[in-house]
């Protein structure tokens, strides 16, 4: 704060410096050893004529009225008040930031052409700002905290101010539980969801019949009882503040009643026990097939062995062998007669030839 004067004649001048908030009667003390100006108070070397405050890092609570003392070797003189008042850089968003939209943020009291902008504390080109305003054409990508400073006063920016961007409801879909096909009778749940800024305010649901879209309700999720008159293409609607927006349609059908689905379990119960019988009665009889051949087989081998035991008696022509070979097969007692008779005729037969 520049400030000069001319010292009254034959006066020395003995201290110059300044006060604030000055009130006659009261001595205030010396800014330059006031606890809230330590450091940053700067008087000029000249104390003749020369009375010019330097005050550096300048605060929004150095707000207030300086008064330059002079004292001499007679009396003292205070000069008048210089009125310093300090603003904070400011931020100002010229509206809602919709999402498509235009939306200007202007740096209040600011130079004109000593500014610069930081969103998220990234500086910002100056072919994105004009005088003090940054202009954005609106996307969810300019969400962030801008601030502005004076260039050469990038340490001391403005209080942040987070842009919040608004959009109309997004990637709206309905989810149905249970999922599929769902039998006649039974409870269905149908869920809204979407995503929007500000929130989604309302939900509302429709049922598309032939031509006909038909409201069947509000609210997040709708819960209804299956069955012909319910079953169909459902759609929802998300709504906010800004726009709505409409889901696609998902067809709820209809699987048939539970008694269609107890006949159809019947049914296919009976046809598993008829393939089992089937199966069954396969096994057993080519299990009895094979018990015959074997039986077959044992005995054809039985009366092998037999007429090959008679052969060999006949060529030995001695009737205690041919005795012996009789008593070793034992089949039936009506066989071994027929046996012993057939052997002893053939014996007979052989002595008279002979």
């Amino acid at each position: 704060m520049p400030c000069s004067f001319t010292p009254p004649a034959g006066q020395t001048v003995t201290k110059v410096y300044w006060v604030i908030n000055y009130v006659l009667g009261l001595l205030p003390p010396d800014i330059f050893y006031t606890p809230q100006y330590v450091g940053r108070v700067q008087y000029s070397r000249d104390k003749e004529t020369d009375c010019t405050l330097t005050l550096s890092n300048v605060r929004v609570t150095d707000t207030a009225q300086y008064y330059a003392r002079i004292e001499t070797n007679s009396r003292n003189t205070i000069s008048h008040s210089v009125n310093l008042t300090v603003k904070d850089l400011a931020v100002q968003i010229s509206g809602p930031a919709i999402e498509g939209h235009e939306v200007k943020l202007s740096c209040k009291h600011c130079i004109l052409g000593h500014l610069m902008w930081r969103k998220n504390g990234d500086i910002f080109s100056d072919a994105q700002t004009s005088d003090k305003e940054l202009i954005l054409h609106i996307s969810t990508d300019d969400e962030g905290n801008y601030s502005c400073a004076l260039k050469g006063l990038e340490d001391h920016p403005s209080p942040p101010v987070k842009l919040n961007i608004m959009y109309p409801p997004k990637n709206t879909s309905v989810s149905v539980s249970p999922a599929g096909d769902v039998l006649e009778g039974a409870s269905v749940t149908l869920t809204c969801s979407s995503v929007a800024n500000p929130p989604v305010k309302s939900y509302t649901w429709y049922r598309q019949t032939g031509d006909e879209t038909t409201e069947v309700g509000s609210g997040e999720t709708i819960t209804f009882t299956l069955n012909t008159t319910t079953a169909g293409p459902y759609h929802c609607e998300a709504t906010n503040q800004i726009a709505s927006q409409n889901s696609s349609a998902v067809n709820v059908s209809l699987a048939g009643s539970w008694r269609q689905h107890v006949a159809l379990i019947a049914g296919g119960a009976v046809l598993l026990t008829i393939a089992l019988i089937v199966v069954l009665a396969v096994v057993m009889s080519r299990r009895e097939r094979n018990m015959l051949s074997s039986t077959s087989d044992s005995r054809t081998r039985d009366i092998n062995t037999q007429g090959s035991a008679d052969a060999q008696r006949v060529d030995s022509g001695d009737p205690a062998d041919a005795q012996y070979a009789s008593v070793q097969f034992k089949s039936s007692r009506k066989q071994q007669d027929s046996t012993v008779q057939l052997q002893q005729e053939e014996l007979v037969y052989t002595t008279v030839h002979f």
